[in-house]
C-alpha cells in the first residue's frame, strides 16, 4: 500500500526588519504549535510549524525577513548580491504564499508602515512576483504608553492597503494577538485560493 503524499507546506514569510525583536516572535510562534523546528543559531531564519487548526494541523514553513532592513532605502537586489543572508530572504519572498508585516500603532508611526509597505511592494517585485496576487497581512503591535497616541484601527487600515489585506491587532509586551494574526494570514491566503487547499507560490 503506498504511502499518501505528504502536504507541502504553507510558506509565511514574516517582512519584520531588525527591530521589533524578530527572533522572539520567531521563538514565541514555535511555543503556539503543536510542533516546531527552528533553525539552529542565535539569529534563525526561519522555521517548520505544525499549526493547530481544530483538530487537525496545518504544516508550516516560517521566514523571517530581517537583515534587508538594514537598509530599506536601498533596492533588495543590491543587498542581496552582497549579503548571503538578504539572497535567502528574497528568496523566500519568491517563495511566500502569504506574508505578515508588522507595524507601529502608534500614530507618529503611521507613515513609516506606508514606507514599509512601498518597499515589500518594490521587493516583490524584484522577486519575480505580482504583488496583487500576494495576500499580506498587516500585524498592528499596540504598546501601553500615556505619551504616544495610538492610531484608530480604522485609520492604519485607510492608511495601509494591499490588494488583499487585513489588519488585526497584537500587543507583544503581552504576548497576545500573534495567534490570531498567523490565523487570519492563514485565511487571507485560503481566501485567494477560494478552497483550504495551498499551491506553490506562482
Amino acid at each position: 500500500m503506498s504511502t499518501p503524499a505528504q502536504p507541502q507546506p504553507l510558506h509565511v514569510v514574516y517582512y519584520t526588519g531588525p527591530t521589533g525583536s524578530p527572533y522572539r516572535l520567531l521563538r514565541h510562534l514555535a511555543g503556539l504549535a503543536r510542533s516546531a523546528s527552528i533553525e539552529s543559531g542565535p539569529t534563525p531564519a526561519g522555521a517548520q510549524l505544525l499549526w493547530p487548526r481544530g483538530a487537525a494541523t496545518l504544516p508550516l514553513r516560517v521566514s523571517l525577513v530581517v537583515t534587508r532592513g538594514v537598509a530599506w532605502h536601498e533596492p533588495i537586489e543590491g543587498l542581496a548580491a552582497e549579503s548571503d543572508e538578504v539572497r535567502a530572504e528574497l528568496e523566500a519572498l519568491k517563495r511566500a504564499h502569504v506574508i505578515v508585516l508588522p507595524v507601529d500603532g502608534r500614530a507618529r508611526w503611521l507613515a513609516l508602515g506606508g514606507h514599509r509597505a512601498r518597499t515589500l511592494r518594490a521587493d516583490l517585485i524584484a522577486a519575480g512576483r505580482r504583488p496583487e496576487q500576494v495576500p499580506v497581512l498587516f500585524q498592528v503591535h499596540r504598546h501601553a504608553d500615556p505619551n504616544e497616541p495610538a492610531a484608530a484601527l480604522s485609520d492604519i487600515a485607510r492608511a495601509l492597503v494591499w490588494t488583499r489585506c487585513d489588519h488585526v491587532e497584537a500587543f507583544p509586551r503581552e504576548k497576545r494577538g500573534a495567534r490570531e494574526a498567523l490565523d487570519r494570514a492563514i485565511a487571507l491566503h485560503e481566501a485567494r485560493q477560494g478552497t483550504s487547499g495551498r499551491d506553490s507560490a506562482p
